[in-house]
C-alpha cells in the first residue's frame, strides 16, 4: 500500500511540474508575441528558443512566429531552419510538443501568410550565401594583393625629395606693409599692389607622393582598378608596409 501511495505521489508530482513547464511556456509564448507585434524581433526569438526548452520541443504556434520574426529580422538562414522544422512537425517527422488548449491555434490565413514566405526566404539565403562568398573571394583577393606593392621614386616628373615648384605668395619687399615711404611720402608698393604678399616660385608637397619621393606601386599579376589600388591602400597600408620591409 506504501508502494502504491509513493508510486501516486511520484506520479502527481511530475504531472504537476510538467503543468507548471507547460504554463511557463505559454507565458513565455505571449511575450514573443507582444515583442513579434512592436517589431522587437530579436526578442521575440529569444522568448520562442525560451518557450522551446520549457516545452522540450516545438510546436506549429511557435514555428509560425520563429520563422516570421527571423524573416522580418532578417535572419533567413534562421527562418529556412525554422521552415523546415514546421513542416518536420507537420509531416510528423517531429512530434509536436503542443499548448494547453487555451492557446489559440494556427489560422488559415497565417498559415497562408507562412507559406507564402517560403520562396522569399529561400531565395534570400542563397542571396546571401553569393553575397558571403563573393566577399570572402574579394577578402582572399586583398590579402594577396598587398604582398605585391613596393616603394618606387616619384612618377612625377618635377617632384624633387618630394617637393616642386608651384605659385606661390611671399611677403613683399615692403616688409608685408603694402606700403613704401620716400621723403615722408607714403606710397602704395609697386610690387604687392598693397597686399603686402608678391607672387613668387615656391617650394611645396609634391600632390603625387605627398612630400614623401616616393609612391606605392602595385606589381601583382591579379588585374586591379586604379579605384582598387587607391582603396586597398588607403585601408590596408600597415599591411602593405610590413610585406615590404618584409
Amino acid at each position: 500500500m506504501k508502494k502504491i501511495l509513493f508510486t501516486f505521489f511520484i506520479l502527481t508530482s511530475l504531472n504537476s511540474n510538467s503543468q507548471s513547464l507547460n504554463f511557463r511556456a505559454q507565458g513565455k509564448y505571449y511575450t514573443a508575441k507582444e515583442n513579434y507585434e512592436s517589431r522587437n524581433y530579436d526578442d521575440a526569438i529569444k522568448a520562442i528558443n525560451e518557450s522551446k526548452e520549457l516545452l522540450g520541443g516545438s510546436n506549429y504556434q511557435l514555428q509560425y512566429l520563429h520563422v516570421m520574426a527571423a524573416y522580418k529580422a532578417g535572419k533567413y538562414k534562421e527562418a529556412q531552419i525554422e521552415m523546415n522544422r514546421y513542416f518536420n512537425i507537420l509531416d510528423r517527422k517531429e512530434q509536436p510538443k503542443g499548448f494547453s488548449k487555451t492557446v489559440e491555434e494556427l489560422t488559415y490565413d497565417e498559415t497562408k501568410e507562412l507559406t507564402k514566405l517560403i520562396d522569399p526566404i529561400d531565395s534570400n539565403v542563397a542571396n546571401q550565401i553569393k553575397e558571403k562568398k563573393r566577399k570572402e573571394e574579394e577578402e582572399s583577393k586583398i590579402a594577396e594583393a598587398v604582398k605585391h606593392f613596393k616603394l618606387i621614386n616619384c612618377d612625377n616628373d618635377d617632384c624633387l625629395a618630394g617637393t616642386i615648384w608651384v605659385n606661390g605668395k611671399v611677403k613683399c619687399y615692403c616688409d608685408g606693409k603694402g606700403y613704401v615711404i620716400y621723403l615722408n611720402n607714403r606710397y602704395t608698393c609697386k610690387y604687392c599692389k598693397g597686399t603686402g604678399k608678391r607672387d613668387e616660385k615656391v617650394r611645396a608637397n609634391c600632390s603625387s607622393c605627398k612630400g614623401k619621393g616616393e609612391i606605392y606601386k602595385y606589381d601583382g599579376d591579379v588585374y586591379l582598378s586604379d579605384y582598387e589600388i587607391e582603396e586597398i591602400l588607403r585601408n590596408h597600408k600597415k599591411e602593405i608596409d610590413y610585406y615590404i620591409k618584409n
